[in-house]
C-alpha cells in the first residue's frame, strides 16, 4: 500500500522498460538533458497499485554525464517527497563508474552477485573499496543459486556439487 517508484537509471543499456513491458520515450534521459520536459513526462503508472515507473528513455551520447548531473538530484529531492521507496535500477558497478556516483545519493544499496556467474575477485575487491565509505550501505542478494531435484532417492540435490541425498551413488557425498 506504499507509493513506489522504480527509476531506470541504466541509461548506457536501459532495459527496464523492455522487462515491464513499457514505452523506452519521453523518459529520464529526456528529462535531465531537456529543460522543457517535467518530471511528469517521465512518470509512468504500471499495472501494479501504487507502482510508478520512470524509464531511463534514449540512449544519450553523454551518460556520465547525465548521472552526476544536478537536476538528478533535484529529481530524488521530488520524489522523496512524493514516494515513500525509490527503488533504482543502475547499470552493473564496476564496468562504468555510473551505478558507483549514485551510492552517495541512496539509503540502501543492493548488490545482486550472480552465482557461478560473478568473478570473485572482483567482486570482493568492488566491496572492500565501497566499504570503506558505505558499509552501512551495503546488502548483498546471490540469485540463479542451482536446486535441483534428484531423480533417485529421497531429498534434493543443490547444484552440482553432489551434496545431499539422492544424487550418484553412496551417500551422496560426489559422484
Amino acid at each position: 500500500g506504499k507509493k513506489v517508484a522504480l527509476v531506470g537509471l541504466d541509461i548506457r543499456k536501459p532495459m527496464l522498460a523492455k522487462y515491464l513491458n513499457l514505452p523506452n520515450q519521453g523518459c529520464l534521459t529526456s528529462y535531465l538533458s531537456d529543460s522543457s520536459c517535467s518530471i511528469e513526462d517521465t512518470i509512468m503508472p504500471y499495472t501494479i497499485e501504487n507502482l510508478d515507473v520512470i524509464p531511463a528513455g534514449v540512449i544519450p551520447p553523454n551518460p556520465g554525464e547525465l548521472i552526476r548531473n544536478e537536476k538528478l538530484t533535484e529529481l530524488f529531492n521530488i520524489l522523496r517527497e512524493r514516494y515513500v521507496y525509490i527503488v533504482l535500477d543502475s547499470s552493473p558497478v564496476g564496468i562504468v563508474p555510473d551505478a558507483l556516483s549514485l551510492i552517495e545519493q541512496t539509503d540502501l544499496t543492493l548488490f545482486v552477485l550472480r552465482c557461478m556467474e560473478t568473478n570473485k575477485s572482483f567482486a570482493k575487491q568492488t566491496l572492500e573499496t565501497l566499504a570503506i565509505n558505505h558499509k552501512e550501505k551495503i546488502n548483498l542478494i546471490l540469485s540463479d543459486i542451482p536446486v535441483m531435484k534428484s531423480g533417485r532417492g529421497y531429498g534434493y540435490t543443490y547444484g552440482s556439487y553432489g551434496y545431499g541425498y539422492g544424487y550418484g551413488y553412496g551417500y551422496g557425498y560426489g559422484y
